[in-house]
């Protein structure tokens, strides 16, 4: 008997933040709807596995909250390497 393994692995809520604030650079001055990050982001709607809802998500993006500055270090580190 085998196991089932899991052929994705979960990401971070420190990763999907980064997504975030990658694709809100993308975006430009354009303002980030549900669908938008959905069609842009790696993650689709894994934000929801962290957050209660999109409004939250993208309050967490700010620079009040503690969790953006890792996101940052982990956005900066994904653009170095190239990942």
């Amino acid at each position: 008997m085998s196991k089932r393994v899991k052929s994705s692995k979960q990401p971070s809520k420190v990763s999907v933040l980064a997504d975030l604030l990658r694709v809100t650079e993308q975006a430009g001055t354009m303002e980030i709807s549900r669908d938008y990050f959905r069609a842009n982001s790696r993650f689709k709607d894994k934000w929801n596995m962290y957050w209660v809802s999109f409004k939250a998500f993208l309050a967490a993006a700010s620079e009040d909250n503690d969790l953006y500055y890792s996101a940052l270090v982990e956005l900066v580190d994904e653009e170095l390497t190239g990942e």
